[in-house]
């Protein structure tokens, strides 16, 4: 949750050079990513941060769905 961006494309994912891993992506709103990973106290700031970046870069605000897993590339 650093990085505020519209996605309109989004390719298959890479395989990790270090591990050789290939990542499962979920397209999730900051909400969700909260509740899937503990970020703690700090995770506050953040949120915040993420709700005002649609207000700076005039991007709609994420609204809730399921949290959806990115297989493959995607267009929008």
């Amino acid at each position: 949750m650093r990085y505020a961006a519209a996605l309109v494309r989004v390719g298959a994912p890479p395989v990790d050079p270090a591990t050789g891993r290939t990542y499962v992506r979920v397209l999730a709103t900051p909400e969700q990513a909260l509740e899937l990973f503990d970020r703690g106290p700090a995770a506050a700031d953040q949120l915040a941060a993420v709700h005002r970046a649609p207000v700076l870069l005039r991007l709609p605000r994420a609204v809730r769905r399921p949290v959806t897993e990115l297989s493959g590339p995607h267009t929008w």
